[in-house]
């Protein structure tokens, strides 16, 4: 998770045309090393919940991720 989010500092810092590329595979990297870090904690907790809202909570965050990339790509005002 470490080199994840040190990977995703350094393709910021050097903000080239691959680094929103970039920075969405260290994210990926760094949810899938916390998912799996969690064992199966998360089935546990998830046993109880009914189907149609446990698929709507697991989709949000991935739905968030890409509507963050695809409509961010001129929202960085000034910034070059």
């Amino acid at each position: 998770m470490a080199v994840a989010l040190s990977l995703l500092g350094f393709f910021l810092f050097l903000d080239a045309a691959y680094t929103p590329l970039a920075v969405v595979f260290c994210v990926i990297s760094y949810n899938a090393a916390f998912g799996a870090s969690w064992g199966p904690v998360a089935w546990l907790f998830s046993a109880g919940e009914p189907r149609r809202s446990l698929t709507t909570l697991s989709l949000s965050p991935h739905l968030l991720l890409l509507a963050s990339v695809a409509g961010g790509e001129g929202s960085q005002g000034g910034h070059h």
